[in-house]
């Protein structure tokens, strides 16, 4: 079997996959609508309810609701909880 040398192979394809876009830019808005659960923790939380009151409001374990957030801030590209919260009342995302 012969193998050809990297220089005579053709060169690469470019990645098609885009790169996500920096948080803060225009195109880092919000693309998705939250659902029901994830308003309502979002709620308690501008209400000023821990993650465990929270939690106890809506019959759910701390670890669930602290999943959903985990989630969120993956999602809006938010590290922390407060920025998190922020971002989605910021972009009407709280109702």
């Amino acid at each position: 079997m012969k193998t050809s040398h990297p220089a005579n192979r053709p060169p690469r394809r470019a990645s098609r996959r885009k790169r996500p876009p920096e948080a803060g830019t225009p195109a880092a808005a919000p693309r998705q609508q939250l659902s029901r659960r994830e308003r309502e923790i979002v709620a308690l939380l501008i209400a000023g309810r821990s993650v465990k009151e929270a939690a106890a409001a809506l019959g759910l374990s701390p670890r669930t609701v602290e999943g959903y957030l985990a989630r969120l801030k993956r999602r809006f590209r938010q590290p922390r909880l407060l920025s998190l919260v922020v971002h989605l009342v910021k972009h009407g995302l709280d109702r």
